[in-house]
């Protein structure tokens, strides 16, 4: 890619430089005279002509310096079977947690109701 950009900027600028002294040599130019104004400006053309010179170089070049990668065949096999006995379920009981369900003052207590599972817990005021 490197090369093929810097032929075409070498290009771009001989079409650049080049034209516009040739257009000075005719006797216009910077140094008065001529049909041209005495500028040397030729219009667009030197533009045109260079942006078509990168194009027809891209266009030339390209193919011979980009391939395609040429990647390996995919080969798909069948997966594995893997057959493994069912493993059996084994219920450990869980220990009780053990929860401390008063919670005395000296005005009175407060008693702990419920399971917190089929019944929610609630705490009750039982004063003395």
């Amino acid at each position: 890619m490197k090369k093929i950009l810097a032929v075409a900027l070498v290009l771009w600028l001989t079409v650049m430089v080049i034209q516009p002294m040739a257009a000075e040599a005719g006797g216009g130019g910077w140094h008065g005279g001529g049909s041209r104004g005495g500028h040397g400006y030729w219009g667009p053309g030197p533009w045109l002509f260079g942006i078509a010179a990168l194009g027809a170089t891209s266009t030339i070049l390209a193919p011979r310096v980009y391939a395609y990668p040429a990647y390996p065949p995919v080969v798909y096999a069948p997966a594995p079977v893997v057959v493994a006995p069912y493993p059996s379920v084994v219920v450990i009981p869980q220990a009780q947690v053990s929860i401390q369900r008063t919670a005395c003052y000296p005005d009175g207590c407060y008693y702990l109701q419920g399971n917190g599972v089929q019944v929610p817990y609630q705490w009750v005021w039982m004063p003395r």
